[in-house]
């Protein structure tokens, strides 16, 4: 029946995909049955717009599934897939929405940066131990869901999602942060819940995404400092500061073991040579101090 556009079968313990289905049917709902295969016959709906097979025994889908390409609701949860296609991304370029959540998924193919239209991506509880660079091309991504991978990194580019509302790294490997993230949304509702946080601190990160901003904001300038002085001593351009060899030691290595009153010992013109360090100044002045020490310690040249 040509004006049959929709069906749904759902819970039935279905134990085969439906292969007489009219090329024209724009939704199929087949939630919660006993599917293992897609039969090629699938290729025909050119003209689905969504397609719900979530919670079956899949374990991979056939070449025809690439026939799709007007597909733009995915759900696959809850099945037994290990890998998409080759040519998924590229074939299925119209998605929405994608939900691959609760697989055995160990990768996402580069393909996926093809991918401008998606709005909500879910591959929660996979086996993703890293993100293609090209994920960071899909920029209409509003719903990003990590959780429960073995993550270890989260690249820079994650500031070009700026539509991002929702980040979920619950239970990953992710040990740091990138400090590009405070370029995100205010709004951005952030989930780092049991995962292994050091930088910034977890304690900061979980009272919410506007306290990360702006710790990450208050150690920018450090950081670029640091990072400006780390390029320019791989190039031997570090700048000098005329300490001599008798003040390093007295500053690094205080007889008394009390770093203020070394620095409080020194003339003003001692003090001007260290201005190029360039502290904060919003820091107490035994902050200041301890990070004085902390990057003349990062120099081994005793005539910085």
């Amino acid at each position: 029946n040509s004006g049959f556009n929709v069906l749904n079968i759902q819970g039935c313990d279905l134990a085969f995909f439906p292969r007489e289905l009219h090329h024209g049917m724009r939704e199929l709902i087949l939630v919660e049955n006993s599917i293992q295969y897609i039969h090629r016959s699938i290729a025909r709906l050119v003209n689905l717009r969504k397609l719900d097979l979530s919670v079956n025994r899949i374990s991979e889908l056939p070449p025809g599934f690439l026939n799709l390409e007007s597909l733009e609701d995915l759900s696959l949860a809850r099945n037994r897939i290990s890998a998409l296609p080759r040519g998924f991304f590229l074939s299925l370029r119209d998605l929405k929405r994608l939900d691959c959540s609760n697989n055995q998924i160990t990768k996402l193919d580069p393909e996926i940066g093809e991918c401008k239209q998606i709005t909500e991506l879910n591959v929660v509880g996979n086996e993703l131990d890293g993100l293609p660079n090209e994920l960071y091309d899909c920029l209409t991504v509003q719903m990003l869901l990590l959780s429960n991978n073995p993550l270890k990194k989260i690249s820079e580019d994650i500031q070009r999602l700026s539509n991002m509302r929702v980040l979920g790294l619950a239970n990953t490997q992710v040990e740091k942060l990138p400090h590009t993230m405070k370029e995100l949304n205010d709004d951005l509702v952030l989930d780092v819940q049991n995962s292994p946080l050091l930088d910034p601190p977890y304690m900061v990160c979980r009272r919410g995404f506007q306290n990360l901003k702006r710790h990450l904001h208050s150690i920018t300038p450090v950081l670029a400092k640091e990072e400006t002085i780390s390029k320019n001593k791989k190039k031997g351009q570090v700048k000098r500061a005329g300490l001599s060899t008798h003040l390093i030691s007295k500053l690094l290595y205080p007889g008394d073991g009390n770093i203020e009153s070394s620095f409080a010992e020194l003339n003003n013109k001692d003090k001007e040579k260290l201005a190029w360090l360039e502290i904060p100044s919003n820091m107490s002045e035994k902050d200041q101090n301890e990070m004085r020490i902390a990057q003349l310690r990062a120099r081994k040249d005793p005539h910085i």
